[in-house]
């Protein structure tokens, strides 16, 4: 497995979604202005997902872990 800092999978992802939306969008355009709308839809549904997603990832691991009374080690 490659490590790839954060910087690096945030473009990454980018990249992957505007390829991901171009190629969709070039399969579109070979049938109609409805498969358009629909690829177009189903490709900002999956890029407001992934968004959302990641958002709610972040919150969590932000948290600070809680204080406890007795620490482990220490009897008392």
């Amino acid at each position: 497995m490659v490590y790839l800092s954060r910087r690096r999978r945030r473009r990454a992802r980018f990249w992957a979604f505007a390829l991901l939306a171009v190629w969709l969008l070039g399969v579109a355009a070979a049938h109609d202005v409805t498969m358009l709308v629909a690829y177009t839809t189903v490709t900002l549904a999956a890029i407001s997902v992934d968004l959302t997603t990641r958002r709610r990832r972040r919150a969590r691991r932000t948290r600070r872990a809680r204080s406890r009374a007795h620490p482990r080690g220490t009897a008392t």
